[in-house]
């Protein structure tokens, strides 16, 4: 009788097959479970989008998420000529100047943008206004005007935009910077 090698005798060979069978298994629940992940991450994806609306009725700050889920903004950020404003107020005191138009001819309507949560697809306009004189200091002041936001998807994963920036940038986490936007 023959004397085989270890890895010649039937059981040995059966028992490496069941072995290469089970890691390859493992490696393709793996593989599985990364695209599962991605997939599911994916399905949520927060992408915001800052826009300005113009025309000689409305003038409009405008946030669309126009991601597959919804976005959790941590904070925003409204500077002009680079010096954080705090508020509208601040804003529109600063944009006007010595050119200040008449107290009734100051009227905006705002929405909170700080803090909150924007479903994907949905728009909000977070400063809007139809008084003609206060639509003519917004216009002229927007080249110097950035808004800019810091938003997070349910994953924790981040990212920042501006109209000056219409990219997201991924970033590891949303700081709040010192001078945020309170509105």
């Amino acid at each position: 009788m023959e004397n085989k090698s270890w890895f010649q005798q039937p059981e040995m060979i059966v028992g490496l097959s069941a072995l290469l069978v089970s890691l390859v298994a493992v490696g393709v629940a793996l593989y599985s479970a990364y695209i599962d992940r991605a997939y599911a991450r994916a399905s949520v994806w927060p992408r915001l989008e800052v826009g300005r609306s113009f025309n000689s009725d409305v003038y409009a700050y405008l946030v669309t998420n126009n991601g597959t889920g919804p976005a959790v903004v941590k904070w925003a950020e409204l500077t002009l000529k680079g010096k954080p404003q705090i508020h509208w107020d601040q804003y529109m005191a600063s944009i006007a100047g010595d050119k200040k138009p008449d107290a009734d001819k100051i009227h905006y309507g705002q929405s909170h943008i700080s803090t909150s949560v924007l479903p994907a697809t949905k728009q909000i306009k977070v400063m809007s206004s139809d008084e003609p004189e206060l639509i003519a200091l917004l216009h002229k002041a927007s080249s110097e005007t950035e808004l800019k936001l810091c938003y997070c998807s349910i994953y924790d994963e981040c990212w920042t935009t501006s109209w000056k920036q219409p990219q997201p940038l991924a970033v590891d986490e949303c700081i709040t910077p010192q001078q945020a936007f309170s509105q």
